[in-house]
């Protein structure tokens, strides 16, 4: 294993541990058996555009399918929608 591959490796498995116990403080109760971070990252380009990259973290060498992590994203927006309503 390279060093890259080990960095990459030890940095998923605290990250999981991150999500696990946020889940935790946060009052989930259960066993945490799916999860995904989205991400945005901004940066420029050569020319001072900017370029913003959306993308999403898993845990490492997950088997989630995608409609299972689709329904995560939607039911994630229903309740964000209801927040902002409730303002």
């Amino acid at each position: 294993m390279t060093d890259e591959e080990q960095k990459k490796k030890e940095a998923y498995a605290r990250l999981e541990e991150a999500v696990r116990e946020v889940n935790e403080i946060e009052g989930f109760k259960g066993l945490l058996i799916e999860w995904m971070v989205l991400t945005a990252s901004h940066s420029c380009d050569a020319d001072g555009t900017g370029i913003t990259s959306v993308g999403y973290l898993l845990p490492e060498m997950t088997s989630t399918p995608y409609y299972r992590l689709l329904g995560l994203i939607d039911f994630a927006q229903v309740m964000l929608r209801k927040e902002i309503q409730a303002e």
